[in-house]
Order: C-alpha cells, then structure tokens, then sequence
C-alpha cells in the first residue's frame, strides 16, 4: 500500500508541474500561506477553499508533508509562501489519505501569470500532449484521458481525470485547480486504485468564508 502511495503522490507531482495557469478571479487580500487543518479539516483562506476529511480519513503531519516537497516543516509553515513558492514552482501544503489507499493532495504552484486568460478546460487540453509525455517518463502509462464537469465549491468545474497504469495497477486520478488571478493557484488531486467515482470527495470541498 505504501507503494501505491508513493507513486500516487510521484504523479500528482508531475501533472502539477505539467498543468500550470491561472484564471481570471480576483486576487486574494490573505497571504499565501499553507492554509490550517484544525481536526479534521483543512482552511486555506487565500484561495477560500475548505475540505473536511471523510469518516476514516487521516491528515499526513507537518514533516512529512513538508518533506515531500524536499522542505522542513517551519518552511511551509511560514507566514507567506510567496518567495518559497517562486522558487520552488510548487509546494505541498495538505495530504490526506484513507485506509484503502485513496488520497487527496493540495499543491500551491506559482509562475502562472502567462496563461491567465485561459479557462480550465483551455488548460488541460493545451497540456495532455506534455502530461502523457511525463507519464510515460516514470515508467507509468496513460491508458485514458478526459476532461469532466463536476459540481464543486457550490459551482461547476473542468475536472482532468485520468487512467494510469502501472505495473498492471490502474490509478484514477481527478485533477482540479482554483486560480486567483495573483499568479498563484491550488491543484487539488483526488487519486486512488480503482477510484472510480469521487461524488463524495467532491461535496466535502466548500468556501473557506
């Protein structure tokens, strides 16, 4: 299972780094922090978004979260991410997981300016060509791709889900991003083994206000 995890976590890194851009939002007035988990939920102000883990579900803590990033805990925890973030291109703030191998992972990725006139949907399809390429890079790949709608935050979102194989285990991933216009934006990833349908995973995210 550990396994399973880790090359979960691995490709959610690389469609991060392969899928970048902003939107057209007003910009945030709260710094760009990590954002809280108080118990079982997770708060990140400066993207006003919220997600409240599932029965069974469990928060990954501040060193190793941080250490997926390469990073140290005080370094993601600091008061603003900005210059981290700027030199990192992205960095994990929350990773949670179930018993059964689901996870959701939250990255704040920067450098996005360029892009910000393109909508989701723009996004994903202007990427897939570079994502397979990625895939196929760690030795995984991408047997199916499409771009969903998803009722998420209250309001319909482009959703990029993909069918990954590795090794004869299909990895389901659903990717989904919220992109203030300050250049910064949150990928959120759900992924799983045999995740099939994240309806649930999608209603336990709302507005931070």
């Amino acid at each position: 299972m550990k396994k399973a995890i880790a090359l979960i976590l691995a490709l959610c890194m690389v469609l991060s780094l392969a899928a970048c851009g902003g939107s057209s939002n007003n910009a945030p007035a709260a710094k760009l922090n990590r954002g809280t988990i108080n118990g079982d939920t997770y708060t990140n102000q400066y993207f006003d978004l919220s997600f409240k883990l599932p029965s069974g579900w469990t928060f990954y803590g501040d060193e190793d979260t941080a250490a997926m990033s390469g990073l140290k805990p005080e370094d993601i925890n600091a008061d603003d991410l900005t210059t981290l973030v700027d030199e990192k291109k992205q960095v994990m703030v929350c990773y949670a997981y179930s018993g059964t191998g689901t996870s959701v992972n939250i990255l704040i990725t920067g450098d996005m300016k360029a892009i910000v006139k393109y909508s989701d949907e723009e996004m994903f399809k202007t990427v897939m060509e570079n994502v397979k390429a990625q895939i196929a890079e760690q030795g995984m790949e991408l047997v199916h791709a499409e771009i969903q709608k998803a009722k998420i935050f209250g309001e319909e979102k482009a959703v990029l889900k993909m069918n990954i194989n590795y090794m004869g285990l299909t990895i389901n991933e659903y990717q989904f991003w919220v992109r203030p216009s300050s250049g910064y934006g949150a990928c959120i990833t759900l992924a799983g083994v045999g995740l099939s349908d994240p309806a649930d995973l999608y209603a336990a995210f709302g507005k931070a206000k």
